[in-house]
């Protein structure tokens, strides 16, 4: 995502397209990593990964919200890795995780337009990008797209802020907030388990 001029011009003829219909709905989907430890990752790609998978998403929000109707819906995509991590995708699950507090922090600020923001943390979805092969991601099994949108617009309907597309993550969540130490010796022990201890 360029800032630069290129990126003014992108942003006006949104801008322009968006005001002569108007805008009730709009997702924020950016996503993309590398296989890589902190001691590993080269700065570039780190930069890379946050400038697609958290600025990207971000100026989704503040460019819709601007033109957006009061009452209209704002969704993120965050994923499992904004609320779990893994070893070998730190810029990955730091821009997800970013993504969720970019969410809250929307929520509260376009609330007053009655505009209702709401974040998807998906586990594991069956996409393009789905590779074969170990996944802690599918522990809890694999989703069909259209499953996911399902579990979307039912929590549009309920107006729900976090939207979960497995159960499973809520848990998960409760857990690394009751315990942190014990939470991530667990994670260390699922990422042994899975990769047989590697990473």
């Amino acid at each position: 995502m360029n800032a630069g001029p290129s990126w003014a011009l992108v942003r006006k003829d949104i801008m322009e397209a968006l005001r002569r219909g108007g805008l009730h709905i709009a997702v924020a989907n950016a996503g993309r990593g590398t296989f890589s430890t902190i001691l590993d990752h080269p700065l570039e790609e780190w930069l890379a990964i946050l400038d697609l998978c958290l600025t990207g998403v971000f100026l989704t929000v503040q460019q819709s919200a601007k033109v957006m109707c009061d009452g209209g819906s704002i969704i993120t995509i965050s994923s499992l890795n904004g609320t779990q991590p893994a070893a070998g995708m730190g810029a990955y699950c730091t821009a997800k995780a970013g993504v969720i507090m970019l969410t809250q922090v929307a929520a509260m600020e376009l609330g007053d337009r009655g505009i209702r923001v709401s974040v998807l943390c998906p586990q594991s979805v069956q996409t393009g990008m789905t590779t074969p092969g170990p996944s802690a991601a599918r522990v809890d099994g694999v989703l069909q797209a259209p499953e996911v949108a399902r579990m979307v617009l039912e929590a549009m309907e309920a107006e729900r802020f976090l939207i979960l597309s497995h159960p499973q993550v809520h848990d998960y969540m409760q857990r690394k907030a009751s315990n942190a130490e014990r939470w991530l010796t667990g994670m260390r022990r699922l990422r042994d388990r899975i990769y047989g201890g590697q990473g």
